[in-house]
């Protein structure tokens, strides 16, 4: 069961809004598809950019490894983190996600987002 973030008990008037979109995301690391989909999940948080979140289902899992590394937010929960591995190079935090997020933000759960500035993100539609 899914508990109540506290960062809106405090904060009431704070937004977060998860919206469904069909544009298609392409995700690419130096010329690595990562992840390519068209169920994202697009989190416009108040005072902060826009990020898009990807089903793991659609998301290369074989090229990522969950690390030790996590952060909290009051609004979202704990975020985990993955790193990129590839042949010759580690990308570390490339990705996060929530698995266990607050009941407001649930249906994160599933899904990662990454880093703009480590990766490519090429949205269509």
């Amino acid at each position: 069961m899914l508990n109540k973030a506290p960062g809106f008990i405090d904060n009431p008037h704070h937004k977060i809004v998860i919206t469904p979109s069909n544009k298609t995301a392409t995700v690419s690391y130096e010329g690595h598809v990562i992840a390519m989909s068209n169920n994202l999940l697009i989190l416009d948080e108040a005072g902060l950019n826009k990020v898009v979140y990807i089903p793991e289902k659609d998301i290369k899992m074989s090229l990522l490894a969950e690390n030790k590394h996590t952060t909290y937010c009051p609004y979202k929960g704990h975020a985990s983190y993955w790193s990129l591995k590839l042949e010759k190079e580690t990308v570390e935090n490339l990705a996060w996600g929530y698995k266990t997020p607050f009941l407001e933000c649930e249906s994160l759960i599933g899904h990662l987002a990454f880093y703009q500035n480590k990766v490519e993100i090429e949205l269509i539609g």
